[in-house]
């Protein structure tokens, strides 16, 4: 599924949206939105893709912020699960349902440099190849949620950027170290109430 642009190039003003609560398979991208947009995956239903399942994306250096909300499972086979270029939000599972899935062979999730990001993670998002990274932040002043398991097959399961803010859950999980590559960064210990 190809949205919101022609070739890469951004549509101006144009929003897209996608709601899948089936199947999307691609072989290299299976939603790429190149304008700032909505994907929502419902419970149940799967994005596949090669280079990426979902991206936000464009190479006209505009920043269009993209959300992702995941209830089921997104599946990045060799590249990312989840890439946001310019910054965004995703949200991965809901409290008291953790069955979300967020994976790719390269990384969990990759996040941009452009703008800064929000992650909310209670289901697992998971880097699954020998040197994978479970989320990569490459904006500082970016936000990670984490009340489910954070996983990188390479050892890493977070790499921050500097100046982001990490909200730990009681329930969290890493499976691997968590790197604030820039410093600076806030640690926040969550109440069992949340």
């Amino acid at each position: 599924v190809s949205a919101g642009g022609t070739f890469g190039q951004p549509t101006p003003g144009a929003t897209s949206t996608v709601d899948n609560s089936g199947i999307i398979f691609g072989i290299a991208k299976g939603v790429a939105i190149d304008s700032q947009g909505l994907v929502t995956n419902a419970a149940g239903a799967v994005i596949i893709g090669g280079s990426f399942a979902v991206g936000f994306s464009n190479t006209a250096g505009i920043a269009l912020l993209g959300t992702l909300d995941n209830f089921g499972t997104i599946d990045g086979t060799a590249g990312a699960g989840a890439y946001l270029q310019s910054g965004g939000t995703i949200v991965n599972g809901a409290n008291g349902q953790p069955g979300a899935l967020i994976d790719g062979g390269s990384f969990g999730v990759l996040l941009g440099a452009a703008e800064p990001a929000t992650v909310t993670n209670y289901g697992m998002i998971a880097g699954t190849y020998p040197g994978a990274v479970g989320a990569i932040f490459e904006a500082a002043g970016s936000t990670l949620f984490n009340a489910g398991t954070i996983i990188g097959a390479g050892g890493t399961a977070v790499e921050l950027a500097g100046g982001d803010r990490l909200v730990l859950d009681p329930g969290a999980v890493f499976g691997g170290v968590v790197e604030d590559g820039g410093g600076n960064g806030v640690l926040e210990l969550a109440s069992a109430a949340t």
